[in-house]
């Protein structure tokens, strides 16, 4: 049997950061209209970067999450 190679696909891309001071999130979507915060749906703020196209999460828990996905899926 003939021996293949696998292939191999990064498809998405996590990383996480904590910082060490709360930010008010109502004050920041007045600031930034770009900015989504619905606290009684999501807990934290949504971030919507347009490049790379991807969103940036601030939690309420004081910690960032971007997750990038591969523009092609």
């Amino acid at each position: 049997m003939p021996q293949t190679k696998p292939i191999i696909a990064i498809v998405n891309v996590v990383a996480s950061a904590t910082i060490d001071q709360k930010l008010n999130l109502v004050d920041i979507t007045k600031k930034f209209p770009d900015v989504e915060y619905h606290p009684e749906q999501f807990p934290g703020a949504v971030f919507r970067l347009k490049n790379p196209k991807t969103p940036l999460y601030y939690l309420v828990q004081v910690k960032w999450y971007v997750r990038v996905q591969n523009p092609k899926n």
